[in-house]
């Protein structure tokens, strides 16, 4: 699920893209495009950890090796992030399949979206506690300034919650319109007076007659 807030899509352009048949409930990929700004492709990760995973995850490692290859071509930022099965620092991983899939998200140059912090579990299971969960940006961010905080909910895994700055993601945010739009003063041509303009016609009269004299 996407989440983008309302203001975002009257302004901009949110589209997203058809999911290989292979991919259904491993991949969900939008693109999110703001006026003035560089587009976004997010791409949400559900890395199976089950025994027979490997042909799964060689298709998720071609798919995000493609995309990663397209946003270079066009200058696009990528924001990888979900359920990984595997940990982005240490590549420890549920699978042999994982750990090849993490390295190969770290051989294409993705990084942490800007924020540090201690490497706290998002999985917390019987066995063991493991970060599983991440949020990855291409190309690498430049500007610091985002937090990541874990939010407490019902399951296995701890909900992962990051802040990017606009700086970090290249995104101009748009003008607030005005809470009170500016007073209206009318003006009006200021009327003369009788004697004013009785004035103003004889002076008009005269200007007119004194070429037509000369030319006589």
């Amino acid at each position: 699920m996407l989440a983008i807030r309302e203001d975002m899509t009257h302004i901009g352009k949110v589209t997203p893209k058809p999911t290989p048949p292979g991919l259904r409930g491993v991949v969900q990929h939008t693109t999110i495009a703001l006026p003035h700004s560089t587009p976004l492709e997010v791409i949400a990760v559900y890395a199976p950890n089950h025994p027979n995973n490997e042909l799964v995850i060689d298709d998720l490692i071609n798919y995000i090796q493609i995309h990663t290859a397209k946003a270079t071509q066009t200058g696009h930022k990528v924001l990888l992030l979900g359920d990984f099965n595997s940990c982005f620092d240490e590549l420890t991983g549920s699978t042999v399949a994982n750990r090849r899939l993490m390295q190969t998200i770290r051989d294409l140059q993705y990084d942490h979206a800007g924020y540090s912090m201690d490497r706290e579990p998002t999985f917390i299971g019987a066995r063991t506690n493991s970060r599983l969960d991440e949020i990855l940006l291409y190309p690498k961010p430049t500007h610091p300034g985002q937090e990541e905080t874990l939010a407490e909910v019902t399951s296995d895994h701890a909900l992962l919650v990051a802040t990017t700055n606009h700086r970090t993601m290249e995104w101009i945010p748009t003008q607030a319109a005005p809470t009170e739009p500016a007073e209206w003063q009318p003006r009006f041509i200021t009327p003369m007076k009788k004697d004013q303009l009785q004035q103003y016609k004889q002076r008009c009269e005269t200007e007119v007659l004194i070429p037509a004299i000369q030319l006589r």
